[in-house]
């Protein structure tokens, strides 16, 4: 109901909202809403605050500071359980012969 009130004052162009395997839910009404409307989405974030890239793990700290202190899925426990998530995506990106994370389209483009 808000991105459509906003829309009807001020025309929106794109919406921009985290988006990952950990964050799924625009998907339920806000991408299908911006689909009606025209309006563009713009994701944050795809890769889950660094979190499915693999290069954090039980030991990693954050900065002071650093949002990733107050989620939740940051906490230890949380880090733990999401081991075996994070785990695949790495086993899926060997095989494709690419990083958790391309950093390029040609990357992209074997996967």
């Amino acid at each position: 109901k808000a991105i459509r009130d906003a829309h009807a004052v001020q025309p929106l162009s794109a919406l921009q909202s985290e988006y990952s395997m950990f964050t799924r839910e625009p998907e339920d009404v806000i991408i299908p809403t911006l689909k009606e409307l025209g309006i563009g989405f713009i994701p944050f974030s795809p890769l889950g605050k660094g979190f499915l890239t693999g290069k954090i793990d039980g030991a990693t700290t954050f900065a002071e500071g650093d949002v990733r202190n107050n989620l939740p899925r940051f906490a230890d426990e949380a880090r733990q359980a999401n081991h075996n998530l994070v785990a695949l995506i790495g086993k899926v990106a060997e095989r494709k012969q690419a990083t958790p994370a391309p950093q390029n389209s040609t990357v992209s483009k074997k996967m």
